[in-house]
This record gives C-alpha cells, sequence and structure tokens, in this order.
C-alpha cells in the first residue's frame, strides 16, 4: 500500500467530513428557521436543513437562544415613554433639590473660612504691631543699656583713677608721715 492513497496522521487534519456550510452561513440558517418557526429551532432541524454535525448544530441553536433572550429582556426593561418623562422630571427636581443643598452648604462652608481667613489675619496684623513695639522697646533698652555700659565704663575709669590718686595721696601722707616722725625724733634727741 503507498502511503499517498493513506496519509499518515499527524492530528492537524480536521476530523470527520467536511462541513456543506460555513459558520456564518448556518447561523444565517438558523436565523431564517428561528424566522419561519416563531420559536428558536431544534438541533434536528438545524442540522437537517443545514446538513452539519450536531456540535455546530447545538452552538447555533445557543446563539439563537441567546439573540433572542437578549430581545426579550431589552423588550421587557423599556420602559413607556410617560414612565421616562416621569423618572427623568423626578430626577430632574432630586438633582437641583440636591444641587441647591450642597450651594448652601458650599455658601456656608465659604462664609466661615473667610470669617476663620480674617480672624487669622488680623490674629497677625496684630502680632505684626506687637513685634514692631517689642523691636521699638527693644532698640531703647539696647540704647539704653549702651548709655549705661558708658556710664559704668566712665564711672569704672575715674574709680580707677581715683584709686590710683588715693594711692599716690596715701604714699606721699605715709612719707610725709614717715619724715615727720623721723623729725620728731630727731628733733627730741
Amino acid at each position: 500500500m503507498s502511503s499517498e492513497l493513506h496519509p499518515v496522521r499527524n492530528g492537524s487534519e480536521p476530523i470527520g467530513r467536511p462541513p456543506v456550510c460555513s459558520d456564518d452561513e448556518l447561523l444565517a440558517l438558523a436565523r431564517r428557521l428561528h424566522l419561519e418557526d416563531g420559536r428558536v429551532p431544534t438541533v434536528t432541524r438545524i442540522q437537517a436543513a443545514g446538513a452539519c454535525q450536531k456540535a455546530r448544530a447545538v452552538a447555533v441553536r445557543r446563539l439563537i437562544a441567546q439573540e433572542t433572550a437578549e430581545l426579550q429582556a431589552r423588550e421587557i426593561v423599556t420602559v413607556p415613554p410617560s414612565v421616562e418623562s416621569a423618572v427623568r422630571s423626578t430626577l430632574t427636581a432630586w438633582l437641583q433639590l440636591a444641587t441647591d443643598q450642597v450651594n448652601d452648604a458650599l455658601v456656608e462652608f465659604r462664609l466661615e473660612a473667610d470669617e476663620r481667613i480674617d480672624k487669622r489675619e488680623q490674629e497677625i496684623e496684630d502680632l505684626r504691631q506687637l513685634n514692631d513695639t517689642l523691636a521699638r522697646d527693644n532698640d531703647e533698652l539696647q540704647r539704653r543699656l549702651q548709655n549705661c555700659d558708658q556710664q559704668l565704663a566712665d564711672q569704672t575709669l575715674a574709680l580707677e583713677t581715683e584709686r590710683r590718686e588715693s594711692a599716690r595721696y596715701k604714699a606721699v601722707a605715709s612719707e610725709r608721715r614717715a619724715m615727720l616722725n623721723l623729725a620728731l625724733r630727731a628733733g627730741k634727741s
């Protein structure tokens, strides 16, 4: 036997017979059957009409069922215009009320914040004035201290001068006393 007649399978070849129609064609066929029957077609009906394997028919039937369920859900969820209008007007009123409340709260918050800012600015101004006053007082005290230091230096110098003079006078007085004592001793003798 030749290998051309019986090719060796390697797993990449499709298994089973080739499809009669593509996936898109099979889906279009199932949709047409759905419209004709008015319900989701059965797997057997899809297989018979499309000449496909059961697995493909099940997959297509599942897609049609899902599409149908989505359409039915949209119909159920669809809101009548009157209800939609009432909800919109209620939502608009609620949003306006919420906006008014937030606006009132913001105005109150801003007023309180402005008050706190004004109070802090006044405190800062008071502290600046106090700082200026203390700086002026400090300058005056520094000037007085310098005057006192100068007076102390002058008085210390004068005291030192007087101490030197006093020491000189004491020395002169001591010398005179010693001379006088000598003269008295010499006069007694």
